[in-house]
């Protein structure tokens, strides 16, 4: 038997149709897991598997929104498997695989509701307020780029969708303190059962909870965890999920209610594997009232790191810049330094041991952008948190660094209709020019920026670039091609959070090949 699905386009013209989740699951395996070196990106000869994990929906109000972006002048067609579960308690019930074909017009735009789509294959599920629900998406052909957005309580974040599972994932910034809530997402795509261990870098110390070692993800499973139901009432957390079997792909959903003067919601995937070097184009210091910046450095290695957070100011590029701070990062602990222009910080979450105060070094005016480096070979992993207080408006961020930098890559323009889309370009290069050009995807296909067709980046420069008066009407894409390798992110408007670029596989350089 088959169920009809009918789903919102946004300037395209697609089709789906709700397949039978029973008779299909025999009819195509799972992709094999692949490696984690680029967790996110798309291939120019198309053929990807892409990964959106840690959306929720339901009748309780969330909301979330599968994009599938054709940048491409022919059809894609593809499938999608949606996995859903049912929080209850610290964990979660999970209900059966459903399955979606899609096919997505020339240089449109398809979004999928997944929680409506599940529902209509497993009605029982409209009477939860919550379900949670994972999108495997699989494109048959080249062009696409798909990412995640979600709405909890009023409050919307977007997410990066994966191409790459991994044995390993780590997150170096979460809070369940008592107005938060991180809930981790395991999704196991897989024909195998995946075990996995997880453990914690509290204030406290080291927390390896019983209940989170030997955790098992079924075959073809989501599994949801609320981590303050083992590690409670906590300002700040570090972890890292460990699989003993099996490979998996982990995002958090991370909310704060308003209780302590934060309201918000940020969904990230966590980081496959540490890094000796990463990079954060978004860095802006207190120009916006109420607003705070943390840069958190996790050590989950059993070594200590020696890591060198450097603040290059926009205003330095010609002068001498802001002196790095120096830190040591003890084996399975996490550094913290923040940016808390007055008068923000009363309702940051904040670590309540090793933070260093980047405030007297960074004046609040100063737009920067910052890198870490470990500089005694002992990978790291390292995350910002921004938050706003500003009432039933505030916001909350919470953003992987970057590890590679790219020649060709992506911007999704969600996020409000109107408002100021700031995109954040650095070259992170100690010698090289990198010369950019940008274009914006309409619905008759790609257009050139005017003034934006061969753009000097220099060695060490950023560039902020408000775009809002720049964008053809009905954009839905931002691209950019360098000749020199650039790292770049995107400050969606209407409180939509922070995004990086989606780059193209074939045009990645690392890091470390870059920098210093």
């Amino acid at each position: 038997m088959r169920w009809p699905a009918i789903l919102a386009l946004m300037a395209a013209v697609a089709a789906l149709a709700v397949a039978d989740w029973a008779a299909r699951a025999a009819a195509a395996a799972p992709p094999a897991a692949v490696p984690a070196d680029t967790y996110s990106g798309y291939s120019a000869a198309g053929g990807e598997t892409w990964f959106c994990v840690g959306g929720v929906g339901g009748a309780g109000g969330s909301r979330q929104q599968v994009s599938v972006l054709n940048t491409s002048g022919g059809e894609l067609r593809g499938m999608v498997r949606l996995f859903p579960a049912v929080p209850l308690g610290g964990r979660s019930q999970q209900w059966p695989a459903a399955r979606v074909e899609l096919a997505v017009a020339p240089y449109a735009r398809l979004d999928i509701d997944p929680a409506a789509t599940v529902i209509q294959v497993s009605p029982e599920l409209a009477s939860f307020p919550e379900v949670f629900v994972a999108a495997e998406v699989r494109l048959d052909g080249a062009g696409g780029v798909v990412t995640q957005d979600v709405a909890v309580a009023g409050a919307t974040d977007a997410g990066a969708c994966l191409t790459a599972a991994s044995p390993e994932w780590h997150f170096a910034a979460a809070s369940t303190r008592r107005d938060a809530q991180a809930r981790l997402s395991l999704l196991n795509p897989f024909s195998d059962d995946a075990v996995a261990d997880i453990g914690f870098a509290t204030d406290d110390g080291r927390r390896d909870p019983v209940a989170y070692q030997g955790v098992v993800v079924p075959a073809g499973t989501l599994l949801i965890l609320d981590l303050g139901s083992e590690v409670t009432r906590r300002q700040q957390i570090a972890f890292s999920v460990a699989a003993r079997s099996g490979q998996l792909l982990a995002s958090v959903l991370q909310t704060f209610n308003g209780d302590l003067g934060l309201s918000g919601v940020s969904l990230r995937a966590g980081s496959p594997r540490p890094q000796e070097q990463w990079l954060f184009p978004l860095g802006v210091a207190g120009v916006e009232a109420g607003a705070a910046n943390s840069f958190v450095v996790y050590n989950p290695d059993a070594a200590e790191a020696r890591v060198d957070v450097a603040v290059e100011l926009d205003a330095a590029l010609q002068a001498r810049g802001v002196p790095p701070f120096e830190l040591t990062v003890p084996p399975g602990q996490r550094v913290e330094v923040t940016f808390f222009p007055p008068p923000a910080g009363q309702a940051h979450p904040v670590s309540g041991v090793d933070v260093a105060a980047a405030t007297s070094r960074v004046p609040p005016s100063e737009r920067y952008w910052v890198s870490v480096r470990s500089f005694n070979g002992v990978a790291v992993v390292a995350e910002r948190l921004r938050t706003v207080e500003a009432g039933a408006q505030g916001e909350v961020s919470l953003l992987p660094g970057r590890a590679v930098g790219a020649r060709r890559g992506v911007f999704m323009l969600g996020g409000a209709a109107s408002g100021r889309h700031a995109v954040s370009i650095v070259n992170p290069s100690l010698e090289a020019i990198s010369r950019l050009s940008l274009e914006a995807l309409t619905g008759s296909g790609w257009v050139a920026l005017a003034g934006f067709g061969d753009v000097e980046v220099r060695p060490r420069q950023r560039l902020l670039l408000d775009l809002s008066n720049s964008l053809p009407p009905g954009a839905s894409a931002l691209r950019f091609s360098a000749s020199e390798p650039l790292v770049a992110s995107h400050a969606r408007p209407g409180g939509a959070g922070a995004l990086g670029s989606v780059p193209e596989s074939e045009s990645i350089s690392e890091l470390e090949q870059l920098l210093f």
